[in-house]
């Protein structure tokens, strides 16, 4: 996957329609991802944002970190094989 893509998304219930891009977290935008706050009843689930940056990091050559953006930054997902 290289680059920047977006998608269209239809909300639901409101049938509300976004658009999303997904970026590559790069130097340019490290810190959007760093300030990203998990609710409390998501941190069982998922890694502190430091720490999944870090990972992704230390295993560069087996995946890559995205920001999930619609307009401000609103989440990160992390693709490849760790």
């Amino acid at each position: 996957m290289r680059g920047n893509f977006s998608l269209p998304i239809n909300s639901g219930q409101f049938m509300e329609e976004f658009m999303i891009n997904l970026r590559k977290i790069t130097e340019e935008n490290f810190i959007d991802a760093f300030n990203l706050k998990l609710a409390p009843e998501q941190e069982r689930f998922v890694s502190h944002p430091v720490r999944s940056l870090a990972q992704a990091y230390v295993y560069r050559e087996q995946c890559q970190p995205f920001g999930i953006y619609e307009g401000d930054t609103i989440g990160r997902l992390c693709y490849g094989d760790l």
